[in-house]
């Protein structure tokens, strides 16, 4: 239960933080060999091999980006450690590699968008400065500035919590985490594949997805 609950935590965060206007729905698919279960509506898909690993697509709605957010959860039912190491997770579609963002790559992008906002912000202010607007105008401006320095941080620390990064599975512990995948450009009504390298145990999923809206 410790696993679900940690996968349920994980879920609706990332169901806040999604956005509006979906076109395509992306979901996990069960093999025969897999187990599924819901929570407030949300599948997720069990894989045990030694160890347990479960896989949920949430947000299950990605849009013009065609980014997936795969949340993986791992449990170690064993007496002895695993790594849990995010770089033998891969994605494919139709037997071609799919990309997998790197933990490096999505706090890099991150940092990117923040630099451009502040670029922008900063600009704000200097222009109000030179239109000669009242001191108390450009008083909010450098505030501005400020309070979004602070929620950046914040961002950058709750994107560095939620990827998946490496770490040593204790025996009877879980860990979860993020992993983005960028979904097949021009393609719809399809599945691609998910393989998980744990020890020396392979987990395959099925993902499906769909268009909604065009």
């Amino acid at each position: 239960m410790k696993l679900l609950a940690t996968a349920f935590a994980l879920t609706a965060l990332m169901l806040v933080m999604g956005c509006a206007t979906p076109l395509i729905q992306v979901a996990p698919v069960p093999t025969e060999s897999q187990e599924v279960f819901y929570q407030v509506g949300q599948p997720f898909v069990i894989s045990k091999k030694t160890y347990t690993v479960a896989l949920t697509v949430a947000p299950s709605t990605v849009h013009r980006e065609r980014t997936a957010r795969l949340l993986i959860a791992f449990q170690n039912p064993t007496k002895s450690e695993v790594l849990v190491v995010p770089e033998t997770i891969t994605a494919t579609y139709l037997g071609s590699p799919l990309k997998v963002f790197s933990r490096e790559e999505l706090m890099q992008q991150e940092q990117m968008r923040q630099s451009r906002q502040r670029s922008g912000l900063a600009l704000k202010a200097a222009g109000a400065a030179l239109q000669g607007e009242s001191q108390t105008e450009h008083y909010f401006g450098t505030q501005e500035i400020a309070q979004f320095t602070a929620e950046s941080k914040t961002r950058m620390d709750d994107l560095a919590r939620r990827i998946l990064g490496k770490h040593t599975l204790s025996p009877g512990t879980t860990y979860s985490g993020e992993a983005w995948v960028r979904l097949p450009d021009d393609v719809m009504d399809s599945k691609f594949q998910i393989t998980i390298l744990l020890a020396n145990k392979v987990h395959v999923f099925d993902v499906s997805f769909r268009e909604l809206t065009k």
